[in-house]
C-alpha cells in the first residue's frame, strides 16, 4: 500500500471485525441458527412419562388363526410371553405359548415375525403412529 490513508482505512475495518467477532460468539447457539439448523425440542418430564405409560398399556391385538378366523386380545404392549399365553389359551387344542408364533405387516409391507418384547413394542408403536388403536397378526404354531 502506497496511500497511507488506504493503510488506515484497512486497519479500522479489521479492528472493527475483530470488535464483532466476540459479540457474535457471545450470542446463544439457538439466536445464530436458522429454524432449519435448530434441533426439535426434547420432550418434556410430562410427554415421556405419557409416552412411558402408553408403551406398557393394554393394547387390542386381533389374531387370526390358520382357519382364518379373527381373535380380539387385550394385552400389554411390552410383554411378548404374556401374549403368546394369551393367544395360546384362546388357540385351545393343546396349543403351548412356547409354540406360539406371531407377525405383522409392517408399514413398507413386509411380512415381519415379532420375536421379542421389544419387537412387539416396536410393532405397537407403528400401529400408533398410523393412528391405529389395533395390531393385527397372523399366527402359527411350531412345535418345539
Amino acid at each position: 500500500f502506497s496511500d497511507t490513508s488506504s493503510l488506515r482505512s484497512l486497519g479500522s475495518t479489521v479492528k472493527s471485525s475483530r470488535r464483532q467477532a466476540p459479540s457474535l460468539m457471545h450470542k446463544p447457539v439457538s439466536s445464530r441458527l436458522s429454524s432449519y439448523d435448530r434441533l426439535p425440542e426434547s420432550p418434556g418430564a410430562s410427554e415421556i412419562s405419557h409416552m412411558a405409560r402408553a408403551a406398557e398399556a393394554e393394547f387390542v391385538f386381533k389374531i387370526v388363526d390358520g382357519s382364518g378366523n379373527t381373535h380380539r386380545i387385550k394385552s400389554k404392549t411390552g410383554d411378548i410371553a404374556k401374549l403368546h399365553a394369551s393367544v395360546a389359551d384362546r388357540l385351545g387344542g393343546g396349543v403351548k405359548a412356547e409354540e406360539v408364533r406371531l407377525k405383522f405387516t409392517d408399514d413398507e409391507g413386509d411380512v415381519v415375525l415379532i420375536s421379542d418384547s421389544e419387537g412387539l413394542k416396536e410393532a405397537v408403536e407403528l400401529q400408533r403412529n398410523a393412528g391405529s388403536n389395533t395390531l393385527k397378526l397372523s399366527v402359527e404354531t411350531v412345535k418345539v
